[in-house]
């Protein structure tokens, strides 16, 4: 039987609190950052999504990728999406209602991930996503918008699982589940239960 660790609702506070807490090292892991207004459904709400951009001073439908690479030490460059260019209406780029992006727009979406070596943990690649990448989206106002990992302990691979923005509702859930190999690490449970109890969730 599946063993789980869940929780409803958390905040982001919460959410920070517990991958720079998390007792083990990840193996793998990508992590999906947001800020600004929320992408429209339909492109007849997408001039209002624009004029929410402006006034937030995101880039609209902007994305960024930062993969970490073990041979470097750090993350590479960000590799940008292609999806705002596609999507803004040709008149929009060409009145200028989008210029003010030029001295400030910030990102709407960031996206972190390490190299995938299951089974290995990655200490370094941890340790630079908890001290560098972390402080820097918390301090600029990003949410965390969902989130994979693998972690390794003696009782075997650990999975941490938060849905994505669009899917976190009221009943939205984070997580932990063991491998088929193994069960669920002592040290993770006993942490993961306190920082519930520290937040009240």
């Amino acid at each position: 039987m599946t063993q789980r660790l869940t929780v409803k609702t958390p905040s982001q506070d919460f959410l920070y609190d517990l991958i720079n807490t998390l007792p083990l090292v990840a193996s793998a892991y990508e992590v999906t950052f947001f800020q600004g207004p929320k992408e429209p459904l339909t492109d007849a709400d997408i001039e209002i999504y624009l004029r929410d951009c402006e006034q937030a001073r995101v880039f609209p439908f902007s994305a960024l990728s930062f993969h970490y690479s073990k041979k470097e030490g750090r993350y590479t460059n960000g590799t940008p999406t292609l999806s705002m260019y596609r999507r803004i209406p040709r008149a929009a780029l060409k009145s200028g209602a989008l210029d003010y992006l030029v001295i400030g727009g910030k990102i709407a979406e960031l996206r972190v991930q390490s190299e995938e070596q299951q089974g290995l943990a990655q200490p370094e690649a941890t340790k630079m996503l908890k001290e560098k990448f972390l402080p820097y989206v918390q301090k600029h106002g990003y949410e965390i918008a969902g989130a994979s990992f693998y972690l390794e302990s003696g009782s075997g691979s650990q999975s941490l699982q938060i849905p994505r923005r669009k899917q976190i509702t009221e009943d939205g859930v984070i997580l932990f589940s063991e491998s088929l190999k193994g069960t669920l690490d002592k040290n993770l449970t006993d942490w993961f239960l306190d920082l519930k109890t520290r937040y009240q969730c």
